[in-house]
This record gives C-alpha cells, structure tokens and sequence, in this order.
C-alpha cells in the first residue's frame, strides 16, 4: 500500500482504504511473469484494528482477478478468528508460511496436528516454513513431523533481525529440519525443486537439459551443533550442512 508523507510506524493493513483492489490488480498484471502472487500477513501488528476478515475478502478479491496464488500469514488470536475458518478461505496452490510458529493457534495441540491442518493439506494447501525472528518454534516444528506432517517448502525470512540468529540462513534453517527428523532428500527438495514448482520456474531447481545451469555442492558434517530457537532456546544438532561450492548459469562462482 501506498503511505503518503513520511513513514509511519504501523502496519501496512492498518489503513483499509489502502488496499485498493484495482489498483494491486493492475500493478500484477503490470509485473507480468516477475509476479507470482500476493502476501498477506494478517498477524495483529500487521492489521492494526482492522477487520482481517475483510483484509481477507479484499485479498481474495485480488487473487481471483488476477488469477494469483497468495502467501498466507494466518491470524494467531483465536478469539479474533479461529484458524480453522481462515485455512477453509484458501484455496489449492494457496500457502500457509510461518507454519511452525509458536504462538496461539499453533498447527500443533497436544502434541499432534491439528484437523483443521491436516484438511486443509488433503484440499491443496500448501505450508511453507518462512523462518526469520519469531515464526519458527523448534518445538512445533518437531511435534508436527513426528506426526507425519513435513513442511511443503523450507524457506528462510532473512532480515536484519534475523541475519545474526535464529534464522541465520537457508542452510542453518535446512539443518535445523534435518536435526528435527526430516529425510535429507525431503528437506533438499523442499528447498529447491518444490519451492521452484510452487512459483511456476520449472527451470529452476532441477539440473535438466535446459535448465538455468545453477547448483550448489553441499558438504554433509557429523558433529555437535548448536542450533538457536525463537523462544531463546538452544537444541544441539548432530548434522549440518555447509556449502562448498556454487555454480551460477553454468560457471564455478565460489569455491
């Protein structure tokens, strides 16, 4: 959204009049194939007062009109909307990121999955990881895949609160899911051919005939590693994984 004068500190949600529906709109179809779909966030920072339901019905709106998958942030405050009726707005292709956080309405209760998760996984949605400062509780993310419940995509939420820990980087948040149980070839397609699908790049994350010609050799390291939670915890891990090189279209760029 469009913020006139100088920068305000509030959510971009908290302006209703600011999600202009013709106007995101026209901005997608100006971005052609550069976009692939619209965010939205809808935790209580984010949205202010505003009604998210009706953030909601406006983010639908755009999706609809321009025929765009969205990324989903759920609301966290079961008494504002309860999760199970926000997930049944979503609609196949759509994805639930920050999936493992902690919070309230965690996709975890008792040390399972929830229903309202697991139906909406069997209908088409997808759920992402998005780990950056606050949206990745070990603990969740543990109890989900111990119930058979891996993440469709593993993505890191790189930003300057998150950079120097707990997110770290991609290859810190892949390690983490491998230390929590989840099969090598499952976290290293969740990081790349899954990701790469999701968004229509059928050139990216493979090493086909064809294909952008990028690659990056892993190192696979046995040892003691010490792994940094949102809630401040630490959990020590006995793998990681560390790059040792990187091609580019087809060129060695780091060795």
């Amino acid at each position: 959204p469009a913020i006139k004068g100088e920068l305000e500190d509030r959510g971009c949600f908290e302006v209703l009049d600011e999600i202009d529906v013709a106007a995101c709109v026209a901005a997608i179809e100006e971005g052609g194939e550069d976009v692939w779909g619209i965010a939205a966030n809808l935790m209580a920072k984010v949205c202010g007062d505003t009604d998210p339901r009706e953030i909601m019905s406006r983010t639908l709106a755009i999706a609809e009109r321009s025929g765009k998958p969205i990324l989903y942030g759920a609301r966290r405050e079961p008494s504002v909307w309860p999760l199970a009726e926000q997930l049944r707005l979503l609609r196949p292709g759509d994805i639930v990121t920050y999936c493992f956080h902690g919070d309230a309405q965690s996709i975890v209760a008792d040390g399972h999955v929830v229903d309202c998760a697991w139906e909406a996984r069997e209908r088409g949605i997808l759920f992402d990881v998005g780990h950056g400062r606050g949206t990745t509780d070990v603990g969740v993310a543990y109890e989900a895949i111990e119930d058979g419940f891996l993440p469709d995509t593993i993505s890191s939420d790189v930003h300057q609160m998150s950079i120097n820990g707990p997110a770290f980087d991609i290859l810190v948040t892949m390690s983490k899911f491998l230390c929590l149980g989840m099969p090598l070839d499952q976290v290293i397609g969740a990081s790349t051919a899954t990701p790469a699908k999701v968004i229509g790049r059928q050139d990216l994350g493979t090493l086909q005939v064809g294909a952008q010609g990028d690659a990056v050799v892993l190192d696979l390291e046995d040892g003691q590693f010490e792994y940094h939670d949102v809630t401040g915890d630490t959990f020590v891990g006995q793998q990681r994984l560390v790059a040792e090189k990187v091609v580019l279209h087809g060129e060695l760029w780091h060795e």
